[in-house]
């Protein structure tokens, strides 16, 4: 008998424990160095963040522009976690203490920053990812507020004036109205980087005071499945033929695809398949069962 595979059911789903965040996708939108009981400052997120995801804050300095080492982490560093079970929407605004215990809400866990403190106009809100919170090499900065007459130079990846801004001021904070608040990422990271129109040197207050919508979402991963040969013998030595599954959205997370055989007593296929980080597609074995029974071409 001969089998032409014409159909293999799948689906996918993100690893949510491995997401990863790109420049931009959190933006700080106001601090406060002279707080009571301590010192703060406000971020908004511009992008989803999933459970699982984890990003740090630290306060120390880039040497040389375009740097990607801190040079040293003799002041604080902190850690933001999402919750299992639980997503915070882009658009979210979050303000962090610096300089108090641990702060765990029903969506995030943020680590404990006691005895550190924001310099007065002299300072930097370094938001990153890294493999460790000790490591002072970070995979990828995300954004970057160098405060006042700080000496710190714009990290690695990137972008005066969008991802990397220069505040001033013992207190500043992005306009709670007059400003951009309902764009793409790209135009509110442009909004927000515009110091000169868009902020004020006002502590902030609530994070109710801003109102913040992100258009633009990322499109929506579209799978493909292509097999080759695309038919065979059920005789055929296996494995009889390679799948292929495609994305069409490549990221810099993994993807689990599920696989189903629309008739396993003549065609075989794995449970699933993952998709590698930043990588377009995958193959997997298709085995032919051999039931020894006539049964013409399917």
């Amino acid at each position: 008998m001969k089998i032409n595979l014409a159909l293999i059911l799948l689906s996918g789903s993100l690893i949510q424990a491995a997401h990863a965040l790109s420049p931009g996708d959190i933006a700080v939108i106001g601090y406060n160095t002279n707080g009571t009981p301590s010192d703060s400052f406000t971020i908004v997120t511009l992008a989803e963040l999933p459970a699982g995801t984890v990003f740090y804050v630290n306060d120390n300095e880039i040497a040389t522009a375009n740097g990607g080492t801190f040079t040293d982490l003799n002041e604080a560093e902190a850690s933001f976690t999402v919750k299992a079970g639980q997503t915070i929407s882009a658009g979210t605004v979050i303000t962090l203490p610096w300089g108090a215990a641990a702060v765990s809400t029903a969506t995030y866990d943020f680590s404990a920053t006691t005895g550190a403190g924001l310099g007065n106009n002299n300072d930097d809100i370094q938001i990153y990812e890294a493999a460790l919170i000790t490591s002072t090499t970070p995979t990828t900065f995300i954004f970057s507020a160098k405060i006042g007459t700080s000496t710190s130079a714009r990290p690695a990846g990137l972008t005066a004036g969008t991802t990397f801004i220069s505040p001033t001021g013992t207190a500043s904070r992005y306009k709670i109205a007059g400003a951009t608040y309902a764009d793409t990422q790209a135009a509110l990271l442009t909004a927000i980087g515009n110091i000169a129109s868009n902020w004020e040197a006002v502590a902030p207050v609530n994070t109710t005071d801003w109102t913040f919508s992100v258009g633009g979402a990322p499109p929506s991963n579209t799978l493909t499945l292509s097999v080759s040969p695309a038919s065979f013998s059920e005789s055929a030595t296996n494995p009889a033929a390679t799948g292929t599954v495609t994305r069409s959205v490549v990221d810099a997370n993994p993807l689990v695809v599920t696989l189903t055989s629309p008739d396993t007593t003549e065609v075989t296929v794995p449970a699933n398949v993952t998709i590698l980080a930043n990588q377009a597609s995958s193959t997997f074995d298709v085995t032919a069962v051999d039931d020894s029974t006539p049964d013409g071409n399917q």
